[in-house]
């Protein structure tokens, strides 16, 4: 497999996905080379994502081979956590309608909601940083929703009930399982790093502070 080549695909499905485009979307249920296209749009969702955290990896002294093995293991976060809402989706639709595609169908389908995250690096803008990341989530809910409808050929507020109640079937997973992938986390961090992590995305956007009106101003 030509390796540009497949760059090639990647970028184009990605494009189409954040165009919410249906017909490109349709394509990546099908499997085979479609399926590492859908994982190559989540890897590199989630390298752009780590890479606009540099920050983060700079205060905590990550450098040279550390800093690119961080990169790695957090670029795998993305496919994780896309791979079991694409299972919650799967099931609720197996509940809710009764039948449903087969996961390995489901799962290239609900990679595409990373595309947006391509543009993940733009969260430590100075201000704008927290609403760009609030935007690429929003994104990625409507492609989400698209995917959702496309691949199980339903109507959209059927895929969009599907997509709502995944999300919550997901949150409440991720809340359930909190501290045991806090643990994970940190621990995956320690071993990649050498180090303790020490802050977190939010910390560094904090260092940004949108500056306070002066309450005086609006009295003249």
């Amino acid at each position: 497999m030509d390796v540009l080549h497949l760059l090639g695909d990647i970028l184009q499905v990605a494009r189409g996905a954040m165009g919410l485009d249906s017909e490109v979307i349709s394509r990546v249920d099908s499997g085979g080379r479609e399926f590492v296209v859908a994982l190559g749009v989540a890897l590199l969702a989630g390298i752009s994502s780590v890479l606009g955290r540099w920050a983060v990896l700079a205060i905590n002294g990550v450098r040279g081979g550390r800093l690119v093995l961080s990169i790695v293991v957090a670029s795998l976060v993305p496919f994780i956590l896309y791979t079991l809402t694409a299972v919650a989706v799967w099931g609720t639709a197996t509940v809710v309608l009764g039948d449903a595609p087969s996961l390995g169908r489901v799962v290239p389908v609900v990679l595409l909601a990373t595309a947006p995250h391509i543009w993940g690096f733009l969260v430590l803008v100075p201000y704008l940083g927290p609403g760009i990341e609030r935007i690429l989530s929003v994104w990625g809910a409507l492609v989400l929703w698209t995917g959702v409808a496309v691949v199980l050929d339903v109507d959209r507020w059927t895929a969009l009930g599907i997509s709502v109640a995944a999300w919550a079937i997901t949150r409440v997973g991720a809340w359930l399982m909190a501290r045991p992938l806090q643990w994970v986390r940190d621990t995956i961090w320690r071993l990649a790093t050498g180090t303790p992590m020490q802050l977190t995305v939010q910390d560094v956007l904090d260092a940004f502070p949108m500056p306070e009106p002066d309450p005086q101003e609006g009295q003249r």
